[in-house]
């Protein structure tokens, strides 16, 4: 009976159909030390080393670990699982049968069983809940055919695990949670509260829907003394993870023992020392000395009545007869440059172009989000102010004259449309023409600050320090009219009646900028 050997025993050939061999085991063989990126982020593949290593098992990796001198990341695991689940001791073999006992033969034994199975040991009951931990994350959006928008879902995968939940803290549980899922060593729970998680138990009142977020110790503490009133065999927990939320939560990796920090990379060097962290000493002495004016003017010019573009405490320049001039950064630097070059104090404003237009008393809006610096153009010349004013001037006076020379309407117009209507312009413009055609032009590329300037003269409303923004948004006075209210309320922050006032005013004003450049060709 020895020499025969059952079929079960032996290897496969190959020639069953039933069985299909199976593939060869690769040798476990790594004479190659591990890349220094591989010992940083293990992964299946060691593309560090020429030519690219294969990882097939687990035992592989951890073999290649030891060889450099690593810990393997799976004993780390198992001690920090056996603080919290320990290991049961093995129950103590039974005592043998006196014969007395076995030869007893009645109704208690059945015939043909022996010792060991009629007295075998009662298998031991798991120690701990049953969970079941789901984790939640973005699946990769994938682009639909054609031109369709790219929708990302969620979604889910679920592991179970049994895990003793008797005197467990919140942060032993969601590195237990973890663990299950293999992420124990790249996300850590919080020591006062968070991650996020949902955990209910079979019986629980509202079931899955009804579910209790829970973040802080005291939370999972009374949902910890409700479950464990629960018999832990007939109870299945389950807890509910969403990995989008635990970014906060994920571990910084650092440099691995043995791995020396010269060939660490810059990113390394950045989490370790901060070195893009701003520091005084990567400013210049004057940016430094601008900086302590600065705080100088925030502490004498604080405003209450206006707020800043965040909701935060304003500053303000406030004249003698309490008039207010706002200060915004790009003022704040351009006075702590004059005070710092000894032309202005922290009590007066400085004589600087950043102030230019706003010495009429009125606190300005805000500026349009994304502004950075003043508009580097031209200087405009000392007396266009003046000329402006003349040509303005001359303008009106022709357009009074034409005015008194237009003919009336027909008795067929009713009088209600023309009490509704908007004045036309002039169509006879022998008057004008030769007015125009005498006057200076704006130079080239100044045309936006000259039209700015007579809407201040003529109309009394002073959007002068709006040229800049005005500007950046390539908006000349032949485009504001076909720029949008919101745009323009946004920008300079007037009402909706100045906007339209300010829109036909460019429109006219352009209208005669054209006659007047048609004249002078």
């Amino acid at each position: 009976m020895n020499s025969q050997i059952s079929t079960v025993d032996l290897p496969n050939n190959g020639n069953d159909e039933n069985h299909p061999p199976a593939p060869p085991i690769a040798p476990i063989t790594n004479a190659q030390h591990p890349s220094e990126g591989w010992l940083r982020n293990l992964a299946w593949i060691d593309g560090g080393v020429n030519p690219p290593h294969y990882y097939y098992t687990h035992e592989e990796i951890n073999e290649a670990l030891t060889a450099a001198g690593v810990m393997p990341r799976c004993t780390e695991y198992e001690q920090q699982v056996a603080r919290v689940t320990p290991t049961p001791t093995a129950p103590a073999p039974p005592m043998p049968l006196t014969p007395s006992l076995m030869n007893i033969s009645g109704n208690h034994y059945r015939m043909g069983v022996t010792v060991s199975e009629l007295f075998s040991p009662a298998p031991t009951p798991t120690t701990g809940h049953l969970v079941n931990m789901t984790l939640n994350y973005s699946a990769p959006a994938v682009a639909p055919p054609g031109h369709g928008k790219v929708i990302s879902k969620k979604a889910k995968i679920t592991k179970m695990d049994t895990i003793s939940l008797e005197s467990i803290t919140r942060v032993e549980f969601i590195k237990a949670i973890l663990a299950i899922h293999n992420l124990s060593d790249k996300f850590a729970p919080g020591v006062h509260s968070g991650p996020n998680m949902k955990v209910w138990w079979t019986g629980a009142s509202g079931g899955k829907g009804g579910a209790p977020s829970i973040q802080t110790d005291h939370q999972f503490g009374i949902a910890l003394e409700a479950l464990l009133k629960k018999d832990k065999t007939k109870v299945q927990v389950s807890v509910e993870l969403d990995l989008d939320d635990m970014e906060g939560f994920r571990i910084q990796q650092i440099s691995l023992p043995g791995i020396s920090d010269a060939t660490a990379v810059p990113t390394d060097e950045e989490l370790a020392y901060g070195t893009r962290v701003p520091q005084v000493d990567n400013f210049s002495d004057l940016a430094q000395l601008h900086g302590r004016f600065i705080l100088e003017l925030k502490k004498k010019w604080p405003c209450q009545m206006h707020q800043g573009e965040h909701g935060e405490t304003g500053y303000c320049y406030i004249t003698p007869t309490s008039e207010h001039i706002c200060l915004n950064p790009l003022r704040f630097k351009a006075w702590a440059a004059a005070m710092a070059a000894g032309d202005a104090t922290k009590h007066e404003l400085p004589n600087v172009t950043a102030f230019d237009g706003a010495r009429d008393g009125h606190c300005t809006g805000p500026r349009a989000r994304g502004r950075t610096g003043p508009f580097t153009s031209a200087t405009q010349p000392a007396e266009l102010p003046t000329l402006s004013s003349d040509v303005m001037g001359m303008l009106m006076a022709a357009l009074l004259r034409g005015l008194s020379c237009k003919r009336s309407h027909s008795e067929s117009e009713s009088p209600t449309k023309l009490a509704l209507s908007t004045p036309k312009r002039l169509k006879s413009t022998s008057a004008t023409t030769v007015a125009v055609s005498d006057l200076p032009m704006p130079e080239k590329g100044l045309e936006l600050r000259a039209c700015l300037h007579d809407f201040a003269e003529l109309e009394g409303i002073d959007l002068t320090i709006h040229e800049v923004p005005l500007h950046l948004e390539d908006y000349s006075p032949d485009i504001i009219p076909f720029v949008d209210d919101a745009e323009l309320h946004r920008i300079t922050g007037a009402t909706s009646g100045i906007v339209i006032k300010f829109k036909r005013f460019c429109k006219d004003w352009f209208n005669r900028y054209k006659q007047k450049l048609h004249a002078n060709n």
